[in-house]
């Protein structure tokens, strides 16, 4: 039996899976969307089932990958910012030796 501990969901921290946090529902929500348009347009008489299938596709292609840009572009200026705190820290840092006798 799995204690009460490794039962609970840990959310990881990590850049890839704060990304897929952020893109999944994203994702999802924009197919459902784009389905249900595709059905509307269909029901409607506007296009064949072809032409539905087509559009929905393009467009999914489209929306979905202008959302993984966007979310990549954030990650990259987290990173960045990230790696700019981390090379401030490592310049301000004093050497090890400068410790010894300070307590």
């Amino acid at each position: 039996m799995l204690s009460q501990k490794a039962r609970e969901p840990r959310p990881s921290r990590v850049p890839g899976a704060t990304m897929l946090r952020s893109t999944l529902p994203a994702a999802i929500a924009v197919l459902v969307v784009l389905s249900f348009l595709r059905w509307l347009g269909e029901d409607l008489g506007l296009y064949s089932t072809i032409v539905g299938i087509v559009l929905m596709t393009a467009m999914a292609i489209g929306v979905i990958g202008a959302l993984l840009w966007t979310f990549a572009r954030r990650l990259d200026r987290d990173d960045a910012a990230r790696r700019a705190v981390d090379a401030q820290l490592t310049h301000s840092s004093r050497p090890p030796h400068a410790y010894r006798g300070a307590f």
